[in-house]
């Protein structure tokens, strides 16, 4: 989720997509404007389908305050609805020059 367009032009943030990308793993980028009124939490991750991990931070919203990890069946079904949500907002990335570059013209207008 890219809350800031600048954000994409942090040389890390390029290094570590490519890294996941030569590592197989797909990568997508989503503008959090788009889609954070439909969630209650931005921040988490579905592991083997059987459980959901929840970062929670603090109240300004930048250190990190909790960690939950839930594996009841209703909160499986949420947070499959909210990847469901962000991907259909998504774009994929597969080649990080052409693909960010892409993707940031396509938001910045």
């Amino acid at each position: 989720l890219i809350k800031d367009l600048s954000d994409l032009k942090k040389p890390l943030l390029a290094k570590h997509l490519q890294l996941d990308i030569t590592g197989g793993v797909k990568v997508y980028l989503c503008m959090l404007d788009t889609i954070k009124d439909e969630f209650t939490e931005l921040d988490f991750g579905i592991w083997d389908n059987d459980y959901v991990c929840i970062i929670k931070y603090d109240s300004n919203g930048k250190k990190m305050a909790e960690i939950e990890l839930d594996s009841r069946a209703e909160m499986m079904e949420k947070a499959k609805q909210w990847k469901k949500i962000i991907l259909e907002n998504a774009t994929r990335i597969q080649n990080t020059e052409e693909d960010i570059t892409h993707f940031t013209l396509l938001h910045s207008q």
